[in-house]
């Protein structure tokens, strides 16, 4: 009897192992599945994140596309400040200005626009008046709804011209508002040359104190570099052969004072390296250099400015 129940337990134990042996066997092939299945999602999850990643990308391509196309559509007739942008200065520093002129008499003959001064606005132009002397103002340049003014264009002829391109005159105390323009509005426009033109009020038929007239502007146009040089150059050589030794020494004398105050400034600008702080340019810092000279050497005036001009194309 007790081998049968000896037997019986055997039977038991044996029955008991095998159920654990297929517990534990089904618990594995469970987390398999579940390991898999987790692997899978990962895969699914990161080619989702590619795809979606791919879509952004192609989409803000189209959407600055649309936008640059909108924004020809809306102002055709603007004019790419990049356009400014050329050159080195002879610090080998890129430029940022454009110089416009004029052939009509009576008015200032030159405007340099600067897309990158340190002042509020970012921006500057500075007029060449009769005489020597300069004016600064800040400016601000937008794009506007177009619109038609009439200009007395370079030729002598008055024509009707569309704009989109804004420039604002703006207002800032240490700046001189001499020419009394503080809120005209100019305009940049592309002549039919292909360069840039410089829409601006008629200085001479309506004057700073009067209501800037937009059917009476000027045009002035981009100066071609190449033959401005030549015509620097020229003009430089029959002045030369003109002037007595004296006249050079102190001709080589004002340039060297108006370069230092210049150059000092310049260096001043350079080490600045917060944007927000309000200094002189350079340009004007000569400007202001060759005027005291002429106070205080009326009888050398012509060759001051001659000397301040040659600063300048130096400078350029």
């Amino acid at each position: 009897m007790k081998k049968v129940y000896m037997l019986f337990f055997s039977l038991l134990v044996l029955s008991a192992c095998s159920t654990n042996e297929t517990a534990t066997n089904d618990a594995t092939e469970t987390s398999s599945t579940i390991e898999t299945s987790a692997q899978s999602s990962k895969s699914s999850s990161s080619e989702l994140a590619s795809e979606t990643s791919t879509e952004e990308t192609t989409s803000e391509a189209i959407t600055e596309e649309s936008s640059s196309k909108e924004d020809k559509e809306e102002f055709p007739y603007a004019v790419d400040l990049d356009d400014f942008i050329g050159g080195k200065d002879p610090a080998g520093k890129t430029i940022h200005h454009q110089t416009f002129e004029t052939n009509q008499d009576d008015l200032p003959p030159n405007i340099t626009v600067d897309i990158k001064a340190l002042n509020n606005y970012g921006k500057e132009i500075s007029i060449d008046l009769t005489g020597g002397e300069h004016s600064l103002y800040p400016v601000s340049i937008t794009s506007i709804p177009t619109k038609t003014v009439t200009l007395l264009g370079d030729n002598g002829e008055k024509r009707d011209v569309k704009v989109n391109t804004e420039v604002k005159i703006e207002k800032y105390k240490e700046y001189d508002d001499s020419l009394q323009i503080e809120g005209d509005t100019y305009y940049l426009f592309y002549n039919d040359e292909g360069t840039i033109s410089l829409a601006t009020r008629n200085f001479e038929e309506n004057p700073g104190d009067e209501d800037l007239d937009s059917k009476n502007m000027v045009e002035y146009v981009q100066e071609y570099p190449n033959s401005a040089e030549v015509n620097e150059d020229e003009d430089t050589k029959e002045s030369s052969e003109d002037k007595s030794e004296e006249d050079e020494a102190k001709a080589k004398e004002y340039y060297d004072a108006i370069n230092d105050a210049w150059q000092e400034a310049s260096d001043y600008i350079n080490s600045i390296d917060d944007p927000d702080v309000q200094v002189q340019s350079s340009e004007a810092a000569g400007s202001q250099e060759a005027e005291r000279l002429k106070k205080e050497n009326p009888e050398d005036t012509e060759i001051i400015e001659e000397s301040f001009q040659k600063v300048r194309k130096d400078k350029w």
